[in-house]
C-alpha cells in the first residue's frame, strides 16, 4: 500500500479524510431529499426553489424554511 500511496501523492491521512466528507456529504444529501420528499408529498405544484425559500407548513407540521443540515469545509 506505501508504494500505491507514493504514487498517488497522497497519504493515508489524507486519504481517510477525503472518505469522511464524502461520507458526511452523501448523508447530508440524503436528509434533503427525504425532506424535500415529505414536503412535495404535501404541496405537490411547489418546485424545489420554492421548497429550501418560503416557510410553509412541512410533513411533520413545522411552519418553518426546511431544516437543512450544517455541513463543515
Amino acid at each position: 500500500m506505501k508504494a500505491l500511496y507514493e504514487v498517488t501523492g497522497l497519504s493515508k491521512q489524507a486519504l481517510w479524510k477525503y472518505r469522511k466528507r464524502q461520507q458526511q456529504q452523501t448523508e447530508v444529501c440524503a436528509q434533503v431529499v427525504n425532506q424535500i420528499n415529505k414536503i412535495r408529498k404535501h404541496h405537490k405544484a411547489m418546485g424545489c426553489r420554492r421548497c429550501t425559500t418560503q416557510p410553509i407548513a412541512a410533513a411533520e407540521g413545522s411552519s418553518s424554511k426546511l431544516d437543512l443540515p450544517m455541513v463543515s469545509n
